[in-house]
């Protein structure tokens, strides 16, 4: 779900959403253009985000140089290649 919060003084977008494969899963705050990109299913690379430690528990964040990619096709797990 996408809520608004506010920034200095600015309405912005933020989602978070947790993402997951065979060994472990971690929440992920998408900011402002960032809730628009992902969808439940989806194969995601990010690149450039925030690595957030609190109360042991470890999180990422979006900023305005983070990439995300959908990847689609063959993927690489453990060496091996799938296809999803």
């Amino acid at each position: 779900m996408v809520r608004t919060v506010q920034v200095k003084g600015q309405d912005v977008s933020v989602q978070t959403i947790k993402i997951k494969d065979e060994t472990a899963d971690i929440k992920v705050s998408l900011w402002r253009e960032k809730t628009e990109t992902c969808a439940v299913g989806n194969f995601l690379q990010f690149t450039n985000v925030v690595v957030n430690h609190y109360q042991e528990e470890v999180s990422l964040s979006t900023t305005c140089k983070t990439q995300i990619q959908v990847k689609l096709g063959n993927i690489e797990i453990n060496g091996k290649n799938s296809l999803f």
